[in-house]
C-alpha cells in the first residue's frame, strides 16, 4: 500500500463524536496535534506473544525519536476487553484510539489490510503510507530506520554492504563510546590488541542450556589452542536481556576469554549483522578482520580442536573425513570395540554383533525412570512384534540410561529385544555419534550398517509397523497411500459444535476431546487468523471436536498434544482448558528452585480442590535423570523432557532469564502475572487467583494489619495460641503481653548466627527479669538442626516449621541473617533489626528504645573521642600483633605511630590487586617516617591461606582468626574488602578511606588527615590554573574536550592512569576529559507501583539538550517523598508518559551547553531541582541516572564548601522551605512552629527561619532521639511529639509550617491572622497548600548562607546510598523514619 494516495490522518483517526486520542493516564490529546507529524499506526494486542516481544523494541525507538518532535505512534488494539487494553496500553508512552471506538479500529484494520499482528503502518507528514513493514524495520534497524522511507532503507542496506566489504575487527567490535572488550577480572582490553589474530565471536545466552554445555567444550578447545601458542582469541557477545550484572559476572568469571559488556548495543547489532538464527553461534573472523565462517559451533561440538583454524580447506578436509566415516559405517564399526563384540538377550545370553549384520537395527535410547520412555515402549513393542510376525529382518537394541542395575533389569524384562549390558561404555560413544539430546530416541541402521534415520521414534508413533524399514522410499510410499486415503473427502466441512468451516489438513497424531481416541494423518481444523486464536481438530470419520486455546497450543508440538504426570501417564491438553495455569520454569540443579518448590507444592495442595488450577513444569535440567528425580517431588503436570523444542520456545516466549520463574495464565490464556514466585513466597495460596486486584487487596490488608499490630496478631496463628520452650512446654502468648519481646530470626547453620546467639544470650540472662522475652523464629529445614540449636537457647520459640514462621519472614521483609525484631510492650515494632545494637552495645542496648540508643550513640561518640590504639587493639587475653616471621610485637610499642589497619584476604581479587599499591606506598612512607606501620587483619578462611598471603607483606598482622578482628570489623563497619583505616599517633581515627586515597595520590596521601587531603586537592586545582577549559586532541577530533575533575581514570590516548586534573593527566592527554556516551545507566519504571517496579537499565539513551538546557554528568542525587508518590501513580493525571526515570534533586558537572545558555559553561559544578513544576508535567528523565538535561534557569553553581552529596540534599527541600515561608509572609521578629523538624524540608525551615528570615522564636517537633538535632539547627524549643501534644502549648505562633499532615491540629496553635503552610494531608483554613516551583535564582540567593555555614544540609546517617542501592533507599524513605535527606552517591 506504500506509495498510494495521501490520507487525511485527522479524519482517519477521528469519528463523528470524537476529535481526540488518549494517553495511558486518561488524558485526551487533540487530533490537531498530529498535523505535520509522521505517524505509526500500531496494531497490537496483549494476548499476542509476538506483540509483547515487539512492543519494548518500539518503546525504545519511540523514546529515542521523541526529542525530534515530528513522530508519533497511535495504538489500535485487538484486545477483547477494556481491562486487557488498559493493562497493555499502560506500558506504552504513545497515544491510542479509545477501546470503546471499535468502529474506527475495525475501519483502520480493513483500510490497511491488517492480516496479522503486530503490524506497524507508517505514514509520512503528508499522510502518505511510507511502509507497511514498520515492525520488520524496527526489529532490524531500530531507531536508525527513521524516517522509514525506502530511500533510508536502501541507504542502510548500502551502509551494511559497505561495512561488510570494508569489515575489520574494529568496525565489528568497537562503538562510538567504546574501543575495548572486557576481561573477567574487569580489565579493559583495547580491540587493537586483538588485530591480526583469528577471533571467535561467541554469541551466547546464559539461560540457554545448549550454550552452557557448549561453553565447556569451547573452554577445552580454547585452553588447548592457547597452550600451543596459537594466535587465537574469543570474544563473547552476551545476548541476555537481564540487567543482572552480578549474574553476568559470575557466569563470565569461569570463561578464559574476553567479552563485550552486558547490554552493549553492539551485541544486538552483531546478532543482526551476522543474521543470527541459532544459539550457540561461533562466528570466526580471520586475521584480516573478514568473516571466515558464520558459525562453527557444530564443528567444535563434533571435532573439537581438529576444526581449527576453521578455514575452508580445514572444513573440506573434515567433510571428507566425515563422509568417509559414514560411507564406511557398518554395524560392527559402531557396535564392536576391542573388549566387546556382543549384545545381550534374556538371562544375559550373549549375541554376537556379527549375527545381526544384514538386518535393520533400531538403537533404542531409553530408561525406566523416564515417563515418555515408559509411554513409548509399548508402542515400539507392538510395532516390533507386528514386524517380526511378518518375518521382517528387524532387531531392536536397548541402550539404557538407567541409574542402577536393578532398574535396568526390571525395565529390560518388559522388552522382547536385545540390549547393551548395563553401564556399557559403547552407549556413551553411540550417544555422541548420533547426537542424542534426550530420550526416548530411536535410531534406525539399515542392513548395510549405514544410518537410515535418527528419528524413527516419530515414524513409529505416526505409522506404527507400517514405517518399516524406515527408509525415504518407504516414507514416499506412505505419503502416496495417505493421499489416496483422502480422495473424495471434502476440502471443507461444517461441524455442529463449531461455527467456522473446518479445513481438511494433515496432523501426525492427536486426541479427540469427545471420543478420547487417537486420531492420525488427517484432521479438520480451523485455520488460525487474527479473529480466530485457536485450533480445532476433527477426526474426519467421527467429527469430534478438539479446541486448542492459545495456551494449550503453546504447550503442544507437532508430535505431541499431551502433558505427562509423575507416574508417566499422558494427560491431554484439553484437561486444562479454562483453568488458571501456572507455567513453572525450574531445575533440580538450582538451589533457589529446590527451596521454592516445597512452597509451591503446599500452595498447589491447598488450591487443587478448587478444580480450576493447574501447574505445568518446564524443566531447565541438563539430563533426563535430573528431570525425573526432580519431577517426582511435584504433584502437577510437565512438558516431557524429551520435547526440547517446546521447552526452549516457552522460555523464549515468556522471556525466562532466571529460575525459579512462575508465569500465571488465566482461563483464557491471558498472562495474569510473571511474578508468581514472588506472590507464592509472600502470600502463599492466598494469592489465588493471582489477579492484580487480589494482590492489591492483600497488600492493603497487610498495611491495615501493621497499623493494628499487636503481639497476638503476630504470634497467634490459626488455632495455635502458644509458644514452646526447649523443654517442650507450651507457653501462652498472652503471658508475653506487656513485655518487650524480640523476634529472633535465625538458622542453626548460619555461622554468624551462632556467634550472635551467644551475645544475645548474655543480654537475655541480664534482663529476663525486666519484662523481657525472646521468641525464636527458626528458618531451619531439618528438625534435628532446629532441636539441637534450640536446646542451647534459654528463650521460647514458634514450633518447628510453623506456617507463621514464613508469614513473619514476609511481614518483616526479612533480608539478612540473623535478624532481631524488637516489639515494644504495646506490641508495636520498635526496631526492625537490632542485631547491630546487640553486637555493638551488648546488654546496654536494652530496652532498645530510641532514647536508649541515642544515649548509647553519644557514649560511643565520646569513646571515639577518647579512643587510643590500646583501647582498640588490646584485650584481656592479647596485647600484641605479629610479624610475618611469627614474632610478637607488643601494642604499646606502636603507640605514637601512624597506623593503618588493613582489612583484606587472599581470596579477594580486589585485595590482591590493591596490595602492590599499598606495598609501594608503605616502602615510600617508611623512608620518610619510621613511625608508620600497617597491621593486616585477615578474612581468610584457613590458616594456610592467611600464612601464604601474609608472607608476601612487609608489615604486621593480627594472628589468624583473632577475635579482635570481629570487634574491629564491627567498630569500623567493614562491609567489603579491601578496606584501610588510618589511626593517628594519639589513637583516634583519622580516615576510613585510605585505600581510595592511596589509589588516587599514592604515598603523597600520607598522613591521611583531612587538612592534608584538602591541601592536596588545592594543589591539584592550582596545577590546573591556566590550563584551557576546552581543548582538542588528535584521538578525538570531532569533539572539544572539557577540563573536569575526575578522581582516577584511564587515558584513552596513552592508556596510562590519570589522577584528578593533575600534570600527569596533562602530559597524557592535554586535558582531563571524558566523551559523552550515547547510552547510560538509569533507574526507571514502566508501570506505577511499589519499589518492585524500579529497574536499573544500562542502555538508556543519554538525553539530547535543547538550546536553553545543559547536560549534567550526575555525581549525586537525592530522594524526596514526591518521588515515591509519583512512582505509586498518585499524580498520573499530570505526570509525563511512562517509562519514567525518577529523581528531582541533582548535583554534578556540566558537560554540554545549549546555544542559548549564557551563565554556565562546561566544567561548572552545579546543583538544582530539574523539574520546574513538581507535579505538573515533570520531565520523563529525572536525576537517578548518569546524565540529565535541565534548563539553565533551574540550576545554580554548587556552593564551594559543599560536597556533591551535600549539595544534592538541598534543592527541592530548600526551595520548598523558602517558598513556603515567603508565601506565608514570614519575616524578621515573627515566631514559627515547624511540624516534622527533623525531615528534609523541616530541617531547612528551622535554619532559614532562624538564620535568613530572623525569627524571634523557632519551635519544632520530632521524636525523642532527634531533639538534639533540632536544637543544633536553631530551634529554641524542641518538642517531643511522643510525649507532648504541641496543640496544648500555651503560646501561639505567627506561622505553623506543617510537613507531616497534621493540619487540623496545626490551626489550633496559630495566631489570629497567622498562616499555616501545609505540604501534605488535609487543609483546614487558614491553612494553604502550594506546589513548589524550581528556581535557580533562589538557590543563588541562598548560596552565601550555605557557604558561610549558617544553613547546612542534613543527610540521613544511613546514607549516602550507592547507585545500585536505589531500591533500598526508596524503601527506607517510605518508612517515614528518615532524618533529613536520603542521598544517592556516588553515581558512576
Amino acid at each position: 500500500m506504500a506509495g498510494e494516495n495521501c490520507h487525511d490522518v485527522i479524519n482517519l483517526l477521528g469519528s463523528s463524536d470524537r476529535d481526540f486520542l488518549i494517553r495511558n493516564n486518561g488524558d485526551k490529546v487533540k487530533l490537531d496535534t498530529l498535523k505535520e507529524k509522521k505517524i505509526g499506526f500500531y496494531f497490537s494486542a496483549s494476548w499476542c506473544g509476538p506483540c509483547k516481544h515487539f512492543t519494548p523494541n518500539l518503546v525504545e525507538a519511540y523514546n529515542a525519536l521523541l526529542p525530534k518532535g515530528d513522530f508519533e505512534v497511535v495504538f489500535l488494539t485487538a484486545d477483547m476487553d477494556d481491562e486487557s487494553f488498559k493493562e497493555y496500553f499502560s506500558k506504552m508512552p504513545w497515544l491510542a484510539v479509545p477501546f470503546s471506538d471499535s468502529e474506527t479500529r475495525k475501519r483502520l484494520n480493513e483500510l490497511f489490510a491488517v492480516r496479522g499482528i503486530p503490524h506497524l503502518v507508517i505514514l509520512d507528514a503528508s499522510g502518505k503510507v511510507v511502509t507497511n513493514s514498520g515492525v520488520e524495520i524496527i526489529v532490524e534497524h531500530g531507531v536508525e530506520g527513521y524516517p522509514f522511507t525506502q530511500e533510508r532503507l536502501n541507504e542502510l542496506k548500502e551502509q551494511e554492504e559497505t561495512a561488510k566489504r570494508e569489515q575489520s575487527l574494529k568496525s565489528i567490535l568497537e562503538s562510538q563510546s567504546r574501543n575495548y572488550v572486557i576481561a573477567a577480572d574487569g580489565r579493559k582490553v583495547p580491540v587493537a590488541e586483538l588485530e591480526g589474530k583469528i577471533i571467535g565471536l561467541y554469541m551466547s545466552m546464559a539461560s540457554f542450556e545448549e550454550c552452557e554445555s557448549f561453553t565447556g567444550k569451547l573452554i577445552e578447545m580454547y585452553d588447548k589452542l592457547k597452550s600451543q601458542g596459537e594466535n587465537f582469541e574469543i570474544v563473547m557477545i552476551p545476548l541476555d536481556d537481564e540487567d543482572d550484572d552480578e549474574s553476568f559476572k559470575k557466569e563470565f568469571s569461569r570463561m578464559p576469554w574476553f567479552s563485550l559488556p552486558l547490554k552493549d548495543k553492539t551485541c544486538k547489532k552483531l546478532a543482526r549483522y551476522f543474521e543470527l538464527s541459532t544459539l550457540p553461534t561461533l562466528v570466526i573472523i580471520g586475521t584480516d578482520g573478514k568473516t571466515l565462517h558464520s558459525n562453527v559451533a557444530e564443528a567444535v561440538e563434533e571435532h573439537g580442536i581438529l576444526a581449527y583454524p576453521f578455514s575452508h580447506e580445514k572444513f573440506a578436509e573434515l567433510e571428507q573425513i566425515q563422509k568417509a566415516k559414514l560411507e564406511a559405517q557398518t554395524l560392527e564399526s559402531i557396535l564392536v570395540t576391542r573388549d566387546r563384540d556382543f549384545v545381550i538377550g534374556k538371562d544375559g545370553e550373549k549375541i554376537l554383533v556379527s549375527d545381526l549384520v544384514g538386518k535393520t537395527i533400531l538403537l533404542y535410547f531409553s530408561a525406566h525412570w523416564c515417563p515418555p520412555c515408559r509411554a513409548f515402549t509399548p508402542q515400539l513393542k507392538e510395532a516390533y512384534e507386528t514386524i517380526k510376525s511378518k518375518n521382517g529382518p528387524l532387531e531392536v537394541i536397548f541402550l539404557s540410561s538407567d541409574q542402577d542395575q536393578a532398574s535396568f533389569d526390571e525395565y529390560f524384562a518388559t522388552m522382547p529385544w536385545l540390549a547393551l549390558p548395563f553401564g556399557d561404555e559403547r552407549k556413551t560413544y553411540l550417544s555422541r555419534l548420533f547426537k542424542v539430546r534426550g530420550i526416548p530416541t530411536l535410531v534406525a541402521v539399515g542392513p548395510s550398517g549405514k544410518t537410515v534415520t535418527t528419528d524413527a521414534r516419530s515414524l513409529i508413533m505416526c505409522h506404527g509397523a507400517k514405517a518399516f524399514p524406515f527408509t525415504e522410499e518407504r516414507m514416499e510410499e506412505i505419503e502416496a497411500e495417505t493421499a489416496e486415503m483422502a480422495k473424495g473427502w471434502p476440502e471443507k466441512i461444517m461441524h455442529k459444535l463449531h461455527e467456522h468451516e473446518l479445513l481438511l489438513s494433515k496432523r501426525s497424531a492427536y486426541n479427540c476431546d469427545v471420543c478420547e481416541e487417537l486420531g492420525q494423518i488427517w484432521a479438520g481444523q480451523v485455520e488460525p487468523s487474527d479473529e480466530i486464536d485457536w485450533q480445532v481438530l476433527v477426526v474426519p470419520d467421527k467429527f469430534p471436536l478438539r479446541e486448542n486455546k492459545n495456551r494449550t497450543f503453546v504447550l503442544s508440538s507437532k508430535e505431541r498434544d499431551f502433558l505427562i504426570s509423575t507416574n508417566g501417564e499422558q494427560v491431554t491438553l484439553s484437561s486444562i482448558t479454562g483453568k488458571i495455569v501456572g507455567l513453572y520454569f525450574s531445575g533440580l540443579w538450582c538451589g533457589p528452585c529446590r527451596q521454592f518448590t516445597p512452597k509451591l507444592v503446599e500452595a498447589y495442595e491447598s488450591l487443587y480442590p478448587k478444580g480450576d488450577f493447574e501447574i505445568v513444569f518446564i524443566s531447565s535440567d541438563k539430563d533426563d535423570e535430573s528431570f525425573n528425580e526432580y519431577f517426582e517431588k511435584m504433584l502437577w503436570l510437565a512438558v516431557p523432557f524429551s520435547d526440547v523444542e517446546a521447552r526452549k520456545n516457552l522460555k523464549q516466549l515468556f522471556k525466562v532469564r532466571t529460575i525459579p520463574h512462575l508465569v500465571i495464565l488465566d482461563g483464557t490464556g491471558k498472562v495474569l502475572s510473571s511474578d508468581g514466585v514472588k506472590y507464592i513466597k509472600h502470600f502463599g495460596p492466598e494469592a489465588y487467583p493471582f489477579t492484580s486486584e487480589r494482590i492489591n487487596y492483600l497488600r492493603l490488608e497487610e498495611e491495615k494489619a501493621k497499623e493494628n499490630q499487636s503481639l497476638r496478631s503476630l504470634l497467634v496463628y490459626g488455632s495455635r495460641d502458644f509458644l514452646i520452650s526447649n523443654e517442650e512446654n507450651k507457653i501462652s502468648v498472652s503471658e508475653l503481653e506487656g513485655k518487650t519481646v524480640c523476634l529472633y530470626f535465625g538458622t542453626s547453620t548460619h555461622r554468624g548466627g551462632k556467634n550472635f546467639t551467644l551475645k544475645l544470650a548474655e543480654v537475655y540472662e541480664k534482663h529476663k527479669g525486666n519484662n523481657f522475652e525472646i521468641v525464636l523464629i527458626s528458618l531451619d529445614e531439618k528438625y534435628e538442626d532446629f532441636k539441637e540449636s534450640f536446646e542451647a537457647m534459654p528463650w521460647l520459640a514458634l514450633p518447628f516449621k510453623d506456617k507463621n514462621c514464613e508469614r513473619l519472614v514476609q511481614y518483616f521483609e526479612h533480608k539478612l541473617l540473623p535478624q532481631l525484631v524488637v516489639l515494644s510492650p504495646d506490641g508495636k515494632t520498635l526496631q526492625q533489626n537490632a542485631v547491630k545494637f546487640v553486637e555493638e552495645y551488648g546488654d546496654e542496648a536494652f530496652p532498645f528504645t530510641q532514647e536508649k540508643l541515642a544515649t548509647l550513640a553519644n557514649l560511643k561518640k565520646k569513646k571515639l573521642e577518647a579512643q587510643t590504639l590500646e583501647s582498640i587493639l588490646v584485650t584481656a587475653d592479647r596485647d600484641f600483633v605479629i610479624s610475618n616471621g611469627g614474632l610478637k610485637v607488643p601494642v604499646h610499642k606502636l603507640v605514637g605511630n601512624n597506623i593503618v589497619l588493613y582489612f583484606a584476604a587472599s581470596w579477594s581479587l580486589p585485595s590482591r590487586e590493591f596490595q602492590p599499591k599499598l606495598e609501594t606506598a608503605y616502602q615510600e612512607i617508611k623512608k620518610k617516617d619510621e613511625n608508620f606501620e600497617v597491621i593486616f587483619i585477615s578474612s581468610d578462611q584457613d590458616e594456610s591461606s592467611f600464612t601464604n598471603f601474609f608472607s608476601s607483606m612487609p608489615w604486621l598482622a593480627l594472628p589468624f582468626d583473632d577475635e579482635r578482628r570481629s570487634f574491629l570489623s564491627r567498630r569500623f563497619n567493614i562491609v567489603g574488602i579491601p578496606v584501610a583505616i588510618a589511626i593517628s599517633p594519639s589513637g583516634f581515627t583519622v580516615n576510613t578511606q585510605v585505600r581510595q586515597l592511596l589509589e588516587t595520590h599514592g604515598s603523597g596521601a600520607y598522613p591521611f588527615t583531612e587538612e592534608h587531603i584538602k591541601n592536596l586537592q588545592q594543589q591539584l586545582d592550582k596545577n590546573t590554573t591556566g590550563w584551557p577549559k576546552k581543548d582538542r586532541n588528535e584521538s578525538h577530533n570531532e569533539h572539544e574536550l572539557a577540563l573536569i575533575h575526575q578522581q582516577v581514570y584511564l587515558c584513552s590516548g596513552c592508556k596510562e592512569m590519570g589522577v584528578s586534573a593533575s600534570s600527569q593527566a596533562a602530559a597524557a592527554e592535554t586535558s582531563t576529559s571524558i566523551s559523552i556516551p550515547s547510552e547510560m545507566k538509569a533507574w526507571s519504571y514502566t508501570d506505577y507501583g511499589s519499589v518492585d517496579v524500579l529497574k536499573l537499565e544500562s542502555n538508556v539513551a543519554v538525553p539530547d539538550i535543547k538550546e536553553d538546557q545543559v547536560l549534567i554528568k550526575i555525581v549525586a542525587a537525592a530522594l524526596n517523598p514526591v518521588d515515591f508518590k509519583r512512582r505509586l501513580g498518585k499524580f498520573k493525571a499530570t505526570d509525563s508518559p511512562l517509562p519514567t526515570v525518577p529523581g528531582y534533586d541533582v548535583a554534578g558537572v556540566v558537560v554540554k551547553v545549549g546555544s542559548q545558555v549564557k551563565g554556565l559553561k562546561e566544567g561548572d559544578e552545579v546543583y538544582g531541582d530539574i523539574h520546574e513544576k513538581a507535579l505538573d508535567g515533570p520531565k520523563q528523565f529525572g536525576s537517578l541516572a548518569e546524565y540529565t538535561a535541565v534548563e539553565e534557569k533551574l540550576v545554580a553553581l554548587k556552593p564551594k564548601n559543599l560536597s556533591f552529596a551535600e549539595a544534592a540534599a538541598l534543592p527541592l527541600a530548600i526551595e520548598t522551605a523558602y517558598e513556603g515561608l515567603e508565601k506565608a509572609g514570614f519575616s524578621s521578629g515573627k515566631s514559627i512552629l515547624v511540624l516534622g523538624g527533623a525531615g528534609g524540608v523541616g530541617s531547612l525551615v528551622i535554619q532559614l527561619a532562624k538564620h535568613v528570615f530572623g525569627a524571634s522564636k523557632v519551635a519544632a517537633t520530632s521524636s525523642t532521639g532527634k531533639l538534639e538535632l533540632l536544637k543544633s539547627l536553631g530551634a529554641d524549643l524542641a518538642i517531643d511529639y511522643t510525649k507532648e501534644n504541641f496543640e496544648d502549648l500555651p503560646d501561639k505562633f505567627d506561622v505553623v509550617y506543617d510537613s507531616v499532615g497534621q493540619g487540623e491540629k496545626a490551626v489550633k496553635v496559630v495566631k489570629e491572622g497567622g498562616s499555616v503552610v501545609v505540604l501534605t494531608g488535609a487543609v483546614t483554613p487558614p491553612g494553604f497548600r502550594f506546589v513548589v516551583t524550581s528556581n535557580g535564582e533562589m538557590l543563588k540567593k541562598l548560596n552565601p548562607y550555605l557557604e558561610s555555614g549558617k544553613v547546612k544540609p542534613v543527610i540521613d546517617p544511613k546514607g549516602p546510598f550507592s547507585f545500585d542501592k536505589v531500591v533500598d533507599a526508596f524503601s527506607y524513605l517510605e518508612t517515614g523514619r528518615a532524618t533529613g535527606k536520603v542521598v544517592i552517591h556516588p553515581i558512576p
